[in-house]
């Protein structure tokens, strides 16, 4: 309730900003809405609202709530460059996560092919390759490790 009444206030003041000043007040507050943050503000607060008339699990919805964090953006000189590094340098990582990518269905595929007879419950698939190359990857491994070993 309290994120409604922050949400609603901002709305109702938006008509005090200077650059929607000089336009109708119900359009500046329709501006002021559709600006992405207020999309995503919305977004955060919504499912609370729809689970009194749908009763679905919404919960996946408030990961919208991780995306109000973005407005530590504006308030922190290194937050600021860090965007301005990823916005300017996007293509390096993009480029070497799709060079992981392809290397992890390679090896997959490989191991897919090598392991399928032998373990055919844990390599059923290439794309079950797959999850064991990342699983293995990513951790410490798949299997459980004992005190003993």
């Amino acid at each position: 309730m309290v994120f409604t009444v922050e949400y609603v206030l901002r709305l109702w003041s938006s008509v005090e900003i200077p650059l929607l000043r000089r336009v109708p007040h119900w359009r500046a507050r329709l501006d002021f809405a559709l600006r992405p943050m207020m999309i995503i503000d919305l977004l955060a607060i919504l499912p609370w609202y729809l689970y009194l008339f749908v009763p679905f699990d919404l919960r996946a919805l408030r990961l919208f709530r991780l995306f109000r964090l973005l407005k530590l953006l504006r308030y922190s000189p290194a937050l600021l460059t860090l965007k301005r590094v990823i916005a300017h340098e996007y293509r390096a990582p993009l480029g070497a996560l799709l060079l992981m990518m392809m290397l992890m269905l390679f090896w997959a595929a490989i191991i897919y092919f090598l392991e399928r007879g032998a373990q055919p419950d844990k390599f059923s698939s290439i794309p079950a390759a797959a999850w064991w190359a990342i699983a293995t990857l990513t951790t410490f491994g798949w299997g459980r490790c004992s005190a003993a070993s």
